[in-house]
């Protein structure tokens, strides 16, 4: 019931994978859902950019770009926006969708960041990485037998509890690290991790979508 939700977390903790399926599954309770990314957002104009692209609403050039976009957030009635990776806009996408909320008093609104809004009625959700031995092992087990069906975890369990501990629990890095047993075997990718940005940055373009 609240209508502003914040997912905050660490970068490729999953927070937008999150996210999405919550609002799909909510548009059978509301009049639809829409998904206004800020990831490439750096400052305080690009937010109402942003959301006029999400929407669907031409924005013409004016000082009152947020008052407009509170209006045609209004009209929507009862929706849900998701507005993705607001961290590197963060006081100026609090601003926004505080006058956004003052404004449709029936939008509802998810937001993903590695900081909370601070907005009043704001409730947040912490999304924190994963359990190293159970949950971060099973992920990168999982994704790996995708790309290597034959590959078996017993083989060196210490080496595995190595390598699953220097990707710090993060889905993201876990699924691209995973992606690498294709071309790579345990050992040379526990090793190649010490530059983690590297080998991780290297893998399959799909794999490299934001997944906040």
């Amino acid at each position: 019931g609240a209508r502003l939700v914040t997912i905050f977390g660490p970068g490729g903790v999953g927070k937008t994978r999150l996210a999405r399926p919550f609002a799909l599954d909510a548009r059978s309770r509301s009049n639809g859902a829409w998904f206004c990314d800020l990831s490439s957002a750096k400052e305080e104009r690009d937010i109402p950019l942003s959301m006029s692209r999400a929407l669907g609403v031409p924005l013409k050039k004016t000082a009152d770009a947020i008052t407009l976009l509170g209006s045609a957030l209004a009209d929507l009635g009862r929706a849900i926006v998701i507005v993705d990776n607001c961290e590197q806009v963060v006081t100026a996408a609090a601003s926004a969708i505080s006058s956004w909320l003052d404004a449709a008093p029936e939008i509802r609104f998810i937001v993903t960041s590695r900081e909370i809004l601070h907005v009043a009625g704001e409730r947040t959700h912490a999304l924190d990485p994963l359990p190293l031995a159970s949950d971060a092992l099973a992920l990168f087990v999982d994704r790996a037998r995708q790309v290597k069906p034959d590959w078996s975890p017993e083989n060196d369990p210490e080496l595995l509890a190595s390598l699953i501990e220097k990707l710090e629990g993060v889905p993201l890095s876990i699924e691209l690290a995973a992606a690498r047993m294709r071309v790579l075997d345990t050992k040379v990718l526990a090793e190649r991790l010490s530059n983690r940005l590297a080998i991780l940055s290297s893998g399959p373009r799909a794999a490299k979508d934001r997944h906040g």
